[in-house]
């Protein structure tokens, strides 16, 4: 948001600080959004209702955008409170989005089991976890392909017109995700809301600390998530029935005072034991009785789903790591854009280059998809998602590293150098630097992108349970959203010349956190291999069958 009159890109005058403050607090609202809205849509909306609500969303912010960049409304002073006021209505839709397009084109692919087939006199093994993961990457690409095409028409005319065209065409092609989903409707694949397992996953782990707390350590809950586990237990000498989430027994003496069929009875979400006499006084509209039987399955129920749970945990232990690697990505990211005005762009925009990002991915995700994994993988190089994911650590490092280094060159070079002058109204704004030096930087982002973050969310997808995949993408977005908030507090060195110190210690705290990352979890991938051979142990059963 330079000054008007920087001949940069921007209207708003705000500069540096206030660019990156509300382009971190916009994508912290875009990764927080979805954890609520994960509960609304598990509750009552679903994925397709939720896609057609959030395209609506996304309009309407779009024609507050539009009608507060004219020269009139920006003139007037509104054009700041237009774009924040258009950044929350985005921000709620880009959660709906983020939440509901990956599971949602996950439930239409159904197939469970490896498939064998004929494909040009070649039998083809069709892997549903391969497939799952390749749906992913093209989701990803599709995402990227998308913003790369607005990143290029967006700053274009911004630059040559005005900003109210620039956000006008973008607003003329929602309609179109509307017309599309509308067209599909009878065809989708559309899970109706069973209730937000979200909720239910807290209350759990809820209940597992409280008891942790309570009853100490025990032998034998090897997990957190043990310590909510419930057990009834029905003997004709003692009764174990569960009072308010806590176990109480009942010896043979007291059986008497508790019918003889209803050991247990829930009033209000809590537990009691009801004597016969008890019974008179609540009417039967006011009572649920839990038979033996039905305590049993309940109990059932809710250690399954306590299993279930901690498969998940497990499986998103890749994610700890993530808020840090997306702080400095997030930051370089966003910073390249300022670093860019200080540059010799020509006349191209200043935020153009930015599409190098989306182009990368663009070009590489089919690469690395169809190419460059299946290569590795008959190497034997980086078959681990672990692996992968450490090397998109360090090559996203490598990234802010250089990024460190062409800022050290900007400085370097005159007339501004360091800009602890500001330069005044009609001398030179950028330093004699040309823009170009910024492509390996967004190069190596793209790549360190494409190996960490989608190698993450499928590894995460494909290892959680079936009925957990909605909590794995509130997981995974959660990290995004934590990576904002910590850039947030970066803001205040986000002026020159203490930049360079913040690029340099980003590009440090990649490469540790990655190499950190390696060493914690690096054996976790020895319990996949069992699983793995077992594949590829069917799949040569299923070729020899055909045969």
């Amino acid at each position: 948001m330079p000054t008007g009159d920087s001949k940069q890109a921007g209207a708003l005058g705000g500069g540096r600080q206030l660019a990156t403050a509300v382009t971190m607090s916009y994508s912290c609202l875009c990764n927080l959004s979805p954890i609520i809205l994960a509960i609304i849509i598990d509750q009552f909306w679903g994925k397709y209702k939720t896609l057609c609500i959030a395209s609506l969303l996304y309009i309407v912010g779009l024609i507050i955008l539009v009608l507060t960049s004219i020269p009139m409304s920006i003139n007037a002073g509104a054009g700041l409170p237009g774009l924040l006021c258009a950044l929350l209505f985005m921000g709620i839709a880009a959660g709906g989005f983020r939440t509901t397009v990956s599971p949602f084109m996950a439930e239409q692919y159904t197939r469970k089991t490896l498939v064998v087939k004929d494909y040009k006199g070649k039998k083809k093994i069709i892997n549903p976890q391969m497939t799952i993961q390749s749906m992913f990457s093209w989701c990803y690409w599709a995402t990227n392909a998308g913003s790369l095409t607005a990143k290029i028409i967006t700053p274009t005319v911004e630059k040559y017109h005005s900003f109210w065209l620039a956000y006008l065409i973008t607003l003329m092609t929602i309609p179109g995700c509307i017309i599309i989903l509308l067209i599909g409707r009878r065809r989708y694949i559309r899970v109706p809301p069973v209730g937000s397992i979200i909720v239910r996953a807290f209350r759990i782990t809820w209940r597992a600390i409280r008891n942790r707390w309570k009853l100490g350590k025990q032998p034998n809950n090897e997990h957190l998530l043990d310590y909510a586990k419930e057990t009834t237990l029905f003997d004709k000498n003692k009764i174990e029935i569960i009072i308010s989430n806590e176990v109480e027994t009942i010896a043979q003496d007291k059986i008497e005072t508790i019918l003889p069929d209803e050991i247990e009875i829930t009033m209000q979400n809590e537990v009691e034991t009801i004597t016969p006499n008890k019974i008179e006084t609540i009417t039967q509209n006011e009572v649920e009785i839990i038979t033996p039987k039905k305590a049993e399955t309940t109990v059932k129920t809710d250690n399954q789903f306590i299993n279930d749970l901690k498969q998940t945990f497990r499986a998103c232990r890749v994610f700890i790591f993530f808020p840090i690697f997306w702080m400095c990505y997030n930051q370089a990211v966003a910073n390249l854009i300022s670093q860019a005005a200080q540059m010799n762009v020509g006349p191209v925009p200043n935020d153009i280059l930015q599409t190098i990002n989306p182009f990368v991915i663009v070009v590489f995700v089919p690469i690395f998809d169809k190419i460059i994994y299946p290569t590795l993988r008959k190497c034997k190089i980086l078959q681990s998602p672990i692996a992968r994911m450490t090397c998109g650590f360090i090559i996203s490092g490598s990234g802010i590293a250089w990024t460190a280094f062409i800022q050290h060159l900007i400085y370097s070079t005159g007339p501004n150098f360091n800009y602890a002058t500001k330069p005044c109204l009609t001398c030179q704004k950028y330093n004699n630097i040309t823009v170009a030096w910024q492509i390996p930087s967004y190069f190596l982002l793209a790549i360190g992108e494409i190996l960490a973050a989608i190698t993450g969310i499928e590894y995460s997808y494909t290892n959680a349970p079936k009925s957990m995949k909605s909590i794995v993408m509130s997981f995974f977005l959660c990290t995004k959203a934590f990576g904002s908030i910590l850039n947030l507090s970066l803001v205040p060195v986000t002026t020159d010349p203490q930049v360079l110190w913040m690029y340099t210690s980003q590009a440090s705290a990649t490469f540790v956190i990655g190499i950190i990352f390696y060493i914690v979890l690096r054996n976790h991938e020895e319990k996949r291999i069992p699983v793995e051979q077992s594949i590829r142990k069917e799949s040569i059963l299923s070729v020899a069958r055909l045969e």
